[in-house]
């Protein structure tokens, strides 16, 4: 993350950097609130992270691909934090746990 805001003026380097924290805070949240709309309290289920990702991941791809707001990487990087944060909390849940992270808020906060 640091190797991609690098900037020629260090002014630039600082905004880059600062924009892809919140681009990453911001996924993260609304791939939290993705997971806990499908799955509850619980440890996922398939067939409501089937419906709320057919819903959600629409708008999320056109972000991806027609740029959104602000730089290209910005809304790269918001669009692979929520899907990160939804697809390794359904392989924590659904796979062998080679980890202690779990689910939903352990997975974003770790990310």
């Amino acid at each position: 993350m640091a190797q991609l805001t690098l900037a020629v003026n260090s002014g630039d380097t600082i905004a880059a950097f600062l924009q892809r924290l919140q681009a990453s805070f911001w996924g993260c949240l609304v791939g939290l609130v993705l997971w806990y709309i499908s799955s509850g309290s619980g440890t996922g289920n398939r067939y409501g992270l089937g419906a709320v990702t057919a819903v959600a991941f629409i708008p999320l791809m056109a972000i991806r691909v027609l740029w959104g707001p602000g730089s290209p990487l910005v809304s790269i990087l918001f669009t692979v934090s929520a899907s990160l944060v939804i697809g390794y909390s359904w392989i924590n849940t659904s796979l062998i746990q080679a980890t202690d992270v779990t689910y939903g808020w352990s997975t974003a906060w770790r990310r």
